[in-house]
């Protein structure tokens, strides 16, 4: 469930959007760890996991995930900085 808000934040699509993002997307189906053949969970399940998570809690979890975003983007950008760009071995 965490997974498909974080596809809804990423994206900013709506419950029904992120639902059928999740239903053909092949890459979003990997990433939320689901089959080719299996059905991701519907946008009433993800109405109520936000309603059960509280105006709060949700906002916590948001928050946490932009922080976790951020400093990741920032790890990134030391580590290219001190690396240099990433390249195929053939293109050397």
């Amino acid at each position: 469930m965490f997974k498909m808000l974080c596809l809804q934040f990423l994206y900013d699509l709506s419950d029904w959007e992120v639902e059928e993002q999740a239903t053909f997307n092949l890459l979003d189906k990997w990433f939320l760890g689901l089959s080719a053949e299996e059905r991701p969970p519907d946008h009433t399940t993800l109405c109520r996991f936000r309603a059960r998570l509280g105006a709060e809690g949700f906002q916590t979890l948001s928050n946490d995930l932009v922080a976790l975003v951020t400093n990741l983007k920032r790890l990134v950008k030391l580590i290219l900085e001190r690396t240099g760009p990433l390249r195929p071995a053939w293109a050397a």
